[in-house]
């Protein structure tokens, strides 16, 4: 019974060393993700229930402006959208612009998907870091909860880090217990 007490004692010290771990990776995450722009490229999938989309994207930023080009599909491959400070929206074509107004509204569109993880991981409320092994690799798992004041659906975001080079491998949006949008990445500068 004391060998039994003493393992137990002794996983749940190991357990807080890498939570305390993790959460200190994250805190130099931050960090660098607060000291310069940030350029991305990934591969989104958005899942309203009723339609899916797939997009391959980059985005250059500081997740509250910045420039996100579409890789693919190929119909609207070229395409890119410029966020200013004021969340206003222009997307570009070769030489057109067109204004679209503001963006970040009630709900999430793929174009939004990487400027909103950025400034996720800049700025959002972390409500867990845990470490998490996926195919014999372990990532570092952050909670964000993006939810905003007042409302009673929650919005996580929850995001995989490298343990070895605290490079962002996948990152999830949730609302209200559904996964509406995935994103894997391919490239982080």
């Amino acid at each position: 019974m004391k060998k039994i007490l003493s393992v137990a004692v002794l996983l749940l010290i190991l357990g807080g060393c890498s939570t305390k771990d993790a959460s200190q990776s994250f805190i130099d995450i931050r960090s660098t993700y607060l000291s310069s722009d940030i350029t991305l490229s990934a591969d989104v999938s958005a899942d309203y229930g009723d339609r899916c989309y797939e997009y391959s994207l980059s985005y250059t930023g500081d997740g509250k402006s910045g420039e996100v080009s579409i890789l693919s599909p190929e119909e609207i491959c070229g395409i890119s959208a410029s966020i200013d400070d004021n969340k206003k929206v222009s997307l570009k074509y070769g030489d057109m612009l067109i204004d679209t107004g503001v963006l970040y509204g009630t709900g999430v569109t793929p174009v939004e998907t990487l400027p909103l993880i950025v400034n996720a991981i800049r700025e959002g409320y972390v409500s867990s870091v845990y470490i998490e092994k996926l195919k014999d690799t372990d990532y570092i798992v952050v909670d964000i909860d993006e939810t905003p004041a007042g409302e009673s659906e929650k919005i996580i975001y929850t995001l995989w880090f490298s343990t070895e080079n605290n490079a962002l491998h996948k990152a999830e949006i949730s609302t209200g217990g559904f996964v509406s949008v995935t994103a894997v990445f391919r490239e982080v500068q």
